[in-house]
């Protein structure tokens, strides 16, 4: 991963001071070097500043963005951490074909080695062995079709010299942020939300929808919108083309999610065949992931998904199928633990450290450390968060910098195999009447539970869910509208778009909704922002298209069945995970002791609360409530 930030002028010129800051304001991203594209367009002139040594036989220059420069109204700036060909030949902003083409990009195209070998075969070169320079070679061959060849997780942005314009692209998935306004004269891009709030000419006006969303959902990054009016991002599979003759933007899909909405019939020789390929598929994606020439590790929380993808790492080590170089002779493993407490996994992240004589390295999170580096978490996640879980990934984080480069995580997986008890519902009033009594012998309180929501889900009208979930959140409502009365007006609107969207009788379209909007978007945004804030990379097996792609297509029926969760995906894993995993009943996902934190002692929390006498029941909206309230005050904006 790197931070790249880029501004254009149409009728003016860059103050190369401005891109300055804004690169500065992503050197956590990259801490390993800088580099700077000037250009004037459209004549196309341009030179290459950077903090690397020259290059010869890239012809890039070495000066300091200080020096003085002719006028320019194009500007890239880029932050390196160095992942793949250490080498200053890996530097970026990075040119090919006679500079007619020059790229600034986040992420890692997995691929890279094959689509090398191929482009190969057309008669392209190659003068590094980056993957930067595959994109770049790619893009000359195919254009924009160029995503549809890569597997991995981008952002980028080029200059096309030759037919004067900008290319920028985000991945399938969203797992790499790109951020940018545009007013019809200046349009400018970052990684991070903050390096676009150092543009003096951006109005900082909070969009009042957004804000709800989260406030009441707990939803971010799930359009094309952030709480900032004036900054949008390419969403998921979405690129943009900004024409530098006609001054004229365009933005489109090249790549759109589907699913099979069938419950289906369940078969036992299909689902046989269906964890086969889910097992070989994953086994592959975690074997590609590991393409790296740093140190890689990976986080396990003791879940099935975590769990999974340390051991094919393992099986890859034992069977040869990788080399120890980037992983060492001990795979390395990072933990959050929470000793003695009822939703700490340690025993069985430990159950896998006993088996595989993994490097276990262990985290222990607390609330009295929250209380000390809120304004730093804050400030890394340039958006308030949802839940304290975001502090203790941030823990994580840190703890990985200290001993690796690059970590493998598990996100993805509940939300392709219905892992949460909730999903249960979809299936439940999708027409699998039997799985409510196999939930019932298994999980007798939250089955019932299950129950009530599925007959919601079934039978209450669409135009009365929004109705009864104000009932049941009446309180929520009531205090929000006292701590944001500037809100109120906005919260109807978001209860009816998104309730009457969730609420559906149809688990794949749950699952399908999950994935693409609601859930794996701001997991995404939090994993991004605390691995980068330590100069680590994050990368998700879970995530790969193909993997994703075969998933979505398997009828709902498979996913949960016999009473279990990830039934499908259990079956996969049976001659991987210890059966002390692969059956484990409770889904803690990644949690922290939170209301212990919230209400030991006396913190900006609980004065919160006591200010609006607030009764506290354990509901994540509380928290939510007060890191708003928390940060828009830290922004200056009350």
């Amino acid at each position: 991963m790197c931070g790249i930030a880029g501004i254009y002028h149409s009728h003016g010129t860059v103050d190369p001071k401005v891109i300055g800051k804004m690169t500065e304001m992503l050197r956590h991203r990259g801490p390993d070097d800088e580099g700077y594209l000037f250009v004037s367009t459209p004549t196309g002139a341009s030179e290459e500043r950077s903090g690397q040594d020259t290059v010869p036989q890239l012809k890039i220059r070495t000066k300091s963005i200080q020096d003085p420069l002719p006028p320019c109204n194009l500007a890239f700036g880029h932050r390196r951490l160095s992942i793949i060909d250490l080498t200053p030949f890996g530097h970026q902003p990075m040119s090919y074909d006679h500079g007619d083409y020059w790229i600034i990009y986040n992420g890692e195209i997995y691929n890279y080695i094959e689509l090398k070998e191929e482009l190969k075969q057309f008669g392209f070169y190659f003068q590094t062995n980056s993957d930067t320079e595959v994109i770049l070679a790619s893009y000359l061959k195919w254009g924009s079709d160029c995503e549809n060849h890569f597997n991995g997780d981008w952002a980028f942005c080029i200059y096309d010299k030759r037919q004067k314009k900008l290319f920028a692209s985000r991945d399938r998935y969203g797992v790499k942020f790109f951020y940018y306004t545009w007013d019809g004269a200046v349009f400018a891009f970052a990684s991070e939300i903050k390096a676009l709030l150092s543009l003096p000419e951006l109005d900082q006006h909070l969009d009042p929808r957004q804000m709800v969303d989260f406030l009441i959902f707990g939803v971010i990054d799930h359009n094309e919108k952030t709480i900032y009016e004036d900054i949008h991002q390419l969403q998921p599979g979405q690129h943009l083309t900004l024409s530098l003759e006609r001054n004229e933007l365009k933005l489109s899909f090249y790549y759109r999610l589907h699913h099979n909405p069938e419950l289906g019939k369940y078969d036992q020789d299909k689902s046989l065949e269906f964890a086969r390929e889910i097992r070989d598929l994953l086994y592959d994606s975690v074997k590609i992931r590991l393409r790296s020439d740093v140190a890689v590790g990976s986080c396990l929380s003791g879940g099935l998904d975590s769990s999974s993808i340390v051991l094919f790492v393992n099986r890859l080590m034992k069977e040869g199928g990788l080399s120890t170089f980037n992983i060492g002779n001990h795979q390395k493993t990072f933990t959050a633990s929470y000793r003695n407490d009822p939703i700490d996994e340690t025993l069985y992240a430990q159950e896998l450290i006993a088996r595989t004589a993994i490097d276990g390295k262990f985290t222990f999170p607390d609330g009295i450390k929250l209380w000390d580096e809120l304004d730093a978490v804050l400030y890394c996640q340039d958006e308030p968060f949802g839940s304290t879980s975001i502090y203790a990934q941030w823990n994580v984080m840190r703890l990985a910098s200290q001993h690796v480069k690059v970590v493998l995580d598990g996100q993805g997986g509940d939300e392709l195999f219905g892992g949460y008890s909730f999903y249960s519902s979809a299936a439940i009033a999708q027409g699998n009447i039997k799985l409510f009594f196999q939930r019932l012998s298994l999980y007798k309180k939250s089955a019932l539970q299950e129950l009530s929501f599925a007959l919601g889900f079934r039978f209450i009208p669409q135009g009365l869910k929004e109705k009864v979930h104000r009932l049941f959140r009446r309180t929520h409502f009531r205090f929000l509208e006292i701590v944001f009365p500037q809100y109120s007006e906005y919260v109807s609107s978001a209860v009816k778009d998104i309730v009457t969207e969730v609420a559906t009788p149809n688990l794949n379209l749950r699952l399908w909704q999950d994935f693409t909007k609601y859930t794996i978007p701001h997991l995404l945004h939090y994993e991004d922002r605390n691995s980068m804030a330590f100069g680590v990379e994050a990368r998700v097996p879970f995530l790969d298209y193909r993997f994703v792609d075969y998933v979505m297509t398997i009828p709902a029926i498979y996913k949960i069945n016999q009473g279990w969760s990830k039934w499908i995906f259990r079956m996969a894993m049976q001659d991987v995970l210890p059966e002390k995993i692969l059956w484990r009943k409770d889904k803690i996902g990644f949690s922290t002791p939170e209301k212990r934190w919230l209400l030991d002692g006396d913190n900006p929390f609980t004065s919160f609360m006591k200010r609006y006498h607030i009764p506290y029941d354990g509901n994540t909206f509380w928290w939510r409530l007060f890191a708003t309230s928390y940060w828009m005050k830290l922004r200056g904006f009350t």
